[in-house]
């Protein structure tokens, strides 16, 4: 939402705070005071060694901050889907065939009872 802001202004522009946002607005630009840059080299350094890497991965979080931060957010998944796995299995019901039996079925189906 703040970057569509400045996107759609630009930076030469200013938007009058409202006081709603008042409060928000401190907290958000004190975090911004305190976080760490990084060195806009090293980035683009790790980006080439992704690029020219022989099997790449689909997806790569750059910075030191990103992957303790999905270690907390999948711990955090885990554990609620632990705390719930007695529903989850129960949701599964009791099996009515197997696969191999519903595979076979189907192979052996002519168009018409499909």
């Amino acid at each position: 939402m703040l970057l569509g802001l400045f996107l759609r202004y630009g930076n030469n522009r200013h938007i009058q705070p409202t006081a709603n946002y008042a409060e928000f607005r401190k907290q958000f630009l004190t975090h911004l005071a305190n976080v760490e840059r990084g060195d806009p080299e090293a980035t683009a350094e790790a980006i080439l060694k992704l690029v020219d890497a022989e099997h790449p991965p689909l997806r790569l979080g750059l910075g030191t901050s990103i992957l303790p931060r999905a270690r907390a957010a999948y711990a955090e998944r885990l554990e609620t889907w632990e705390a719930w796995e007695d529903v989850s299995n129960a949701a599964m019901g009791e099996p009515k065939k197997s696969m191999a039996e519903w595979i076979e079925q189907r192979i052996n189906e002519t168009p018409d009872q499909a």
